[in-house]
């Protein structure tokens, strides 16, 4: 179970929550694309706050991410269901490969990805580019609250796995009922891997 975080919290045991809405509506009600997080302050109680984990899936492959997508492209996607509203606080990734790795390569693909992994968000049937990734350096920029197995040097010396997240100040908003998602499209031939899987972190309200 991934561990809470609360934006903040009174001695009343409430968590304030941050929306952003275009009109002053309550919290849990369907406002108009709220992509960035900010705005009105509203206090929910703990008790009607959920959080969890998402991983990012294929209909065919699973949250398998070593697949080869350079002349089919694959997209893994993660999204609230109809009548829900999640929070995303994080995106987590992974990735392991037992070759040798450049801080140039991806895991151990020499010289990275020719098109790169591309993370989106997805608001109203729009897609917003987040990231496009190609190399280990790029990993390692973006997905800085890390960790390496066998100490900071693991990555590019020995082990050779990382697994790190991108937190955000505020959350992202997506809607179910508007069929946001946030999305990893595959675009290169990642089969010589050992591991590549995504997930989001998120918190809903009751």
């Amino acid at each position: 179970m991934a561990q809470s975080r609360g934006n903040a919290s009174d001695s009343n045991d409430n968590t304030t929550v941050v929306l952003k809405n275009d009109s002053n509506v309550s919290i849990g009600q369907n406002s108009t694309n709220p992509v960035h997080v900010t705005g009105n302050t509203q206090l929910v109680p703990n008790s009607t706050i959920i959080h969890a984990l998402s991983e990012l899936t294929n209909v065919t492959h699973g949250n398998d991410q070593t697949q080869d997508g350079s002349v089919t492209e694959i997209v893994y996607s993660t999204g609230p269901g109809a009548g829900e509203i999640w929070y995303i606080t994080e995106i987590n990734f992974q990735i392991a490969d037992g070759g040798n790795a450049k801080i140039t390569d991806w895991g151990g693909i020499t010289n990275g990805l020719t098109n790169g992994l591309l993370i989106e968000q997805t608001i109203n049937s729009t897609d917003y580019e987040m990231l496009n990734l190609k190399q280990n350096k790029n990993i390692l920029e973006f997905f800085n609250e890390d960790t390496f197995a066998g100490g900071r040097s693991g990555f590019i010396t020995n082990s050779n796995f990382f697994s790190g997240a991108i937190q955000f100040p505020q959350p992202v908003t997506l809607i179910g009922d508007d069929s946001d998602m946030i999305k990893a499209t595959v675009r290169d031939d990642l089969t010589v891997l050992d591991l590549q899987v995504m997930a989001v972190q998120y918190f809903r309200v009751l």
